[in-house]
């Protein structure tokens, strides 16, 4: 690559460089000099965050909310009812879905309203009960498969202890 701006030196900082015949500029994120046209093009800003937790954030919660109670109502069929890990992985299927309520969601809603609707900023309580519940479900999250990992690694290692 070579670079437009002239020699660097150890003390000053290239602020733009050349793709083929193209030139980017960090000073100007914006804009494009296209040197075989020779003319300025702005490139259209789009905040990649507020794309994805505007369209993807809800297709996550509706999706891993029906997965999950599906994965609950399935796991509290007959046929699976008699095995010892069938409370955890209902455990957590439910604080799995307590986590995209409670924390997606936030950022989804924000998202939606542009940043003037904050879940936290509602009340001086909102925030601290939000807080412990994103992060509280969360960390239940996360030891109910550690707990479920145990289970599984002792029911193989004494298989004839474990129902």
């Amino acid at each position: 690559m070579e670079s437009s701006a002239g020699p660097t030196s150890a003390w000053s900082v290239n602020t733009s460089y050349d793709v083929g015949n193209i030139t980017y500029s960090k000073d100007e994120p914006m804009y494009l000099i296209n040197k075989s046209v020779l003319s300025a093009q702005k490139i259209p800003s789009v905040d990649v965050h507020d794309v994805i937790f505007t369209y993807v954030a809800p297709v996550l919660i509706l999706m891993g909310t029906i997965g999950n109670i599906i994965s609950v109502v399935v796991l509290q069929g007959r046929f699976f009812r008699r095995a010892p890990s069938v409370f955890i992985l209902s455990a957590l299927s439910l604080t799995d879905t307590g986590v995209l309520l409670c924390g997606l969601m936030r950022h989804w809603i924000k998202a939606l309203t542009q940043n003037k609707l904050n879940i936290r900023n509602l009340s001086q309580a909102s925030c601290p009960i939000h807080f412990f519940f994103t992060y509280f479900l969360s960390h239940l999250s996360s030891w109910s498969l550690a707990l479920l990992t145990v289970e599984r690694m002792s029911s193989v290692r004494w298989p004839f202890k474990a129902k």
